[in-house]
Order: structure tokens, then C-alpha cells, then sequence
């Protein structure tokens, strides 16, 4: 084999172990990121929880789950559910439960009979 042939092989070997390196590195770096942003959600929602089991006034919940309507669906569950146990009776807030719940869109046409099955869909 001529000396051509081996520098190229050396030279593919060390390129190929490089990207491999890079490649391993941007991957450690993702799980890095992911553990921190899982870390920082669950944080968020002991958080919530905890001003959840705190808080009497199903309108303030309400509000905030109007504030926070584009955020995630994991942080808008407990605080429509948390409003619903609140206030069952209040059509408003089923209406919001039953997003999360379809069960409950029975309970809204109860609540309120002029909300009609074209409401529903």
C-alpha cells in the first residue's frame, strides 16, 4: 500500500472519532438540558400544588387558569380541578373540567339545559 493510502485512512479514523466525540457531547449536553427542564417542572408543580391545597376562592383559580391558557395542559389540570372541587355547581367551571374530563360534559347540560349538543362539540 502506498503512503497516500495510509494518510488518508489516518485522516478518515481521526475525522470519524471526532464527529463521533462532538455527537456523544451534544447528546450528554440534550439529557443535561431535558433532566434540568424536568427538574424545573416538577418543581413548579409542587409549587402549585401547594398554593393549590392553600387556596378557598374558585374564582381566583379560574382567573388564573385564564392567565395561564397557554401554558401546558399538566399545569392547567390541577388548578381547573382544584376549582371544580371548590365549586361543582358553577357551569363555568365545569364547562372547564370537562375538557380535562369528558364525563362532566353531561354535569354542564345539567347545570345549565340550554347548553346544547352543538355547545358540545
Amino acid at each position: 500500500m502506498t503512503g497516500r493510502f495510509w494518510f488518508y485512512l489516518a485522516v478518515t479514523i481521526v475525522i470519524i472519532a471526532e464527529l463521533t466525540w462532538l455527537h456523544g457531547g451534544r447528546n450528554r449536553l440534550n439529557n443535561e438540558l431535558a433532566r434540568l427542564d424536568n427538574a424545573a417542572a416538577q418543581q413548579q408543580l409542587t409549587s402549585l400544588r401547594g398554593y393549590l391545597g392553600k387556596q378557598t376562592n374558585e374564582r381566583k383559580l379560574v382567573s388564573l387558569a385564564k392567565l395561564l391558557k397557554n401554558r401546558e395542559a399538566w399545569l392547567l389540570q390541577p388548578i381547573i380541578d382544584r376549582a371544580y372541587e371548590l365549586n361543582p355547581n358553577s357551569r363555568d367551571i365545569a364547562l372547564l373540567a370537562s375538557f380535562f374530563h369528558p364525563e362532566l360534559k353531561e354535569r354542564v347540560k345539567e347545570l345549565d339545559p340550554l347548553y346544547g349538543e352543538e355547545a358540545t362539540r
